[in-house]
């Protein structure tokens, strides 16, 4: 797939650049610009085995986060503070919700950045299935933003 297979990082000689399509006998993605960071694989590999041993059930979902395309860029965009808000609150939200069954909230995320001036963020989310199944309905409201909504007549 790749000509050339460097070894590290040129930026950073301590990431490790890895190029198969399998890790640890699971599929992966390359892209066509270039290999993945192994050392990003074997963490969220290891995050993964983690959950999974620590945990009966667990509901697994994405979320990309983006900032809005009208929104100036600025020194907000340069740090992950923002996504550490967002963990703060839904951690809060989790706890409002007041389940039977607790849930320890876990995550990965990668933050990307190619055509835009900001960046936007993956985010993969990881709660105790027992207490959260679902992720209920969502709808457009009117401004064309989904939300969600806590039932379908609503």
């Amino acid at each position: 797939m790749f000509d050339h297979h460097p070894l590290r990082h040129p930026l950073n000689d301590k990431l490790r650049l890895y190029y198969d399509n399998i890790y640890q006998g699971f599929d992966v993605s390359q892209r066509k610009n270039g290999p993945l960071i192994e050392n990003y694989l074997e963490r969220a590999f290891l995050t993964l085995n983690t959950i999974c041993n620590l945990q009966r059930e667990v509901f697994v979902f994405r979320i990309d986060l983006r900032f809005p395309d009208a929104m100036q860029r600025s020194s907000m965009h340069d740090n992950k503070d923002v996504l550490a808000a967002f963990f703060r609150y839904f951690r809060y939200e989790i706890r409002k919700a007041n389940t039977k069954h607790q849930t320890p909230v876990r995550y990965l995320w990668a933050r990307e950045q190619d055509t835009s001036d900001k960046p936007h963020y993956h985010v993969m989310m990881f709660v105790n299935k027992a207490a959260f199944d679902n992720l209920g309905y969502f709808a457009p409201d009117e401004y064309g933003c989904t939300r969600w909504i806590t039932s379908i007549t609503e």
